[in-house]
């Protein structure tokens, strides 16, 4: 949409060459800065405020490096109030452990525990403790209605992913149940959130070999949710495809195959645009990154050092952001930070006052707001 049209619908004065130069600096000011920048003038609470302005900001974050205001957010405990988030530099070639020092509190201040059980365009998809799920804006506050699966007996909520469909604009949450009627029968069920219509639709048959080995978080990439799935010591990735709805199995690197062998501690995570595997390989004593492009190659070989150790719980290592220079930021096992420098092998660790939780999200900060994504 060009800047004419979205001042015209934003009711701003027809732009002259100044106004289009302020819009489009506002596009690479962070989320939180554009809340104060509210208070400038009428003008710019209506432009700040409206949804299509909303998006443009988020592809501008996502596309420019120099603007993507990149956090790391946790909760210190799986289910619980309090969320603690760090600023992780994008402005610059390196992941500087100072800048991950800045830290922010969001204390949630509804009825129940939460957990964090996805992040897509600066939303983060909390599930509570009796099964229901909300959206929330950390940096406008803002939450959407509270929402449950519609299962009215006893249900174990077994997979879950959050994400957006790009073709469509529709964010969807996808969430694997298994249900017990009132007679006692069970069965699998898969259904899919749409935030546009606020309805569920039951997918059928879309796991139909190994439901109950599906679980945990979907991993959100390129308008898919996709799981890492153990059957029968057979490894693979399962995607599901939001804009089509449909399933597809992602064969990992063929040495690879088999979970127990030469696969420990596998996570699967995001980094950029890309799907990558992360694990422990014990015949070479490193831990090994893969990413997904048109096939599986190996990205990077990290050496098993410091926090980087193997852990009596055997939590996995996670990479949660890769610079331009390939400097990567990891959660280790012991659930401290760690900035690894690819180019000379060196090792940071920044200081945290607050432990990550077993698990932690990177988002970008938006103005998207959770109460007008079917407009959005």
């Amino acid at each position: 949409m060009s800047n004419r049209n979205r001042c015209k619908r934003a009711k701003l004065p027809l732009p002259c060459l100044a106004e289009e130069l302020i819009i489009q600096i506002l596009l690479r000011v962070p989320a939180k800065s554009l809340m104060q920048f509210k208070r400038v003038c009428k003008s710019w609470k209506t432009l700040i405020s409206d949804t299509q302005f909303a998006r443009e900001h988020v592809a501008t974050s996502l596309t420019d490096p120099n603007t993507a205001f990149l956090r790391l957010v946790s909760s210190p405990t799986e289910w619980g109030r309090k969320m603690v988030s760090y600023s992780v530099n994008t402005n610059t070639n390196t992941v500087d452990p100072s800048t991950i020092l800045k830290r922010r509190y969001y204390k949630w201040n509804g009825e129940w525990f939460h957990k964090i059980v996805g992040s897509c365009n600066g939303l983060l998809c909390l599930l509570d403790d009796v099964d229901c799920f909300t959206l929330w804006n950390p940096v406008t506050r803002i939450t959407s209605s509270v929402f449950s699966t519609d299962e009215g007996y006893w249900v174990n909520i077994h997979f879950y992913g959050f994400g957006y469909d790009h073709v469509n604009h529709v964010y969807k949450l996808v969430v694997g149940v298994h249900v017990r009627n009132v007679n006692r029968t069970a069965q699998y069920v898969t259904k899919v959130y749409n935030f546009g219509a606020n309805s569920w639709t039951v997918i059928q048959n879309i796991f139909p070999s190994y439901p109950s080995r599906v679980t945990g978080l979907g991993k959100f990439v390129s308008g898919t949710l996709n799981w890492f799935v153990n059957s029968g010591g057979r490894c693979m990735v399962l995607s599901f495809d939001l804009v089509n709805q449909t399933r597809s199995e992602i064969m990992l690197p063929s040495p690879t195959t088999t979970c127990g062998g030469n696969v420990w501690c596998p996570t699967l995570g995001v980094l950029g645009n890309f799907l990558y595997l992360c694990f422990y390989d014990p015949t070479e004593d490193h831990w090994a990154v893969w990413l997904m492009k048109e096939c599986w190659s190996r990205w990077m070989v990290v050496p098993r050092v410091g926090s980087l150790l193997l852990s009596g719980r055997a939590l996995a290592v996670c990479p949660f952001h890769v610079s331009q220079n390939g400097v990567v930021l990891f959660g280790s096992a012991s659930r401290d930070l760690v900035v690894y420098n690819s180019n000379d092998g060196s090792f940071k660790y920044p200081k945290i006052k607050c432990y990550l939780g077993s698990v932690a999200f990177t988002y970008h900060e938006s103005l998207v707001s959770p109460r007008c994504l079917n407009h959005f």
